[in-house]
């Protein structure tokens, strides 16, 4: 999997327009998003390329994004609906239905990409489960799509909630895993070379 991590972690600096001297740090919280989500970057590696470019347009952090695919993931959602669903979830704010549009109003709710890009996605998030209470009719209004749905009422529910909470902070924190991976990796040559 050398190869796609190589190309996920290039897609997502690329996509960020992160500087090569934060490679490892990018690198860390990969491996973190992977450890966390139940997931490989084999699994997400190469659908990650079609999120982190959105994501980086709605000035959603990389350890938001890296965090709703944990989350998604340790909850049951194979990686690449995880994707597909956030993907999704941002397409909906970004152009939002007439029927999203009159619920946002009702809710009192801002609902656009505007939003999205001023918060940043936790807080956005937080005001969606403030604001529709976790009610399915509100949140089908407004994310209507079954991908988005489907992300969207896992992320906003109590224990999606808590699950992105402590992905987010163990993606902020995650120092050394590159270095911990790669030592791994020279112990298992070592055993080999000696068998």
């Amino acid at each position: 999997e050398t190869t796609t991590s190589v190309n996920t972690l290039t897609n997502v600096m690329n996509a960020y327009n992160i500087e090569t001297d934060r490679a490892i740090e990018i690198s860390d919280k990969l491996l973190m998003l992977q450890k966390f989500g139940k997931t490989t970057v084999g699994e997400f590696g190469n659908e990650l390329g079609r999120l982190a470019p959105l994501g980086a347009q709605v000035n959603m952090s990389v350890e938001e994004m890296f965090g709703s695919i944990a989350t998604l993931t340790k909850n049951s959602i194979q990686s690449s609906q995880a994707i597909t669903g956030m993907r999704s979830i941002i397409s909906s704010v970004i152009s939002p239905t007439a029927e999203a549009t009159k619920e946002a109003q009702r809710l009192g709710l801002q609902f656009n990409a505007s939003a999205l890009q001023g918060k940043g996605f936790e807080k956005f998030l937080d005001d969606v489960m403030r604001k529709t209470r976790g009610n399915t009719d509100s949140l089908t209004k407004l994310f209507g799509n079954v991908n988005a749905l489907n992300a969207i009422m896992l992320l906003t529910s109590e224990k999606g909630s808590k699950d992105f909470k402590e992905a987010l902070e163990a993606i902020y924190n995650a120092i050394g895993m590159t270095d911990e991976s790669m030592e791994k990796l020279d112990t298992r040559s070592q055993r080999l070379s000696e068998t």
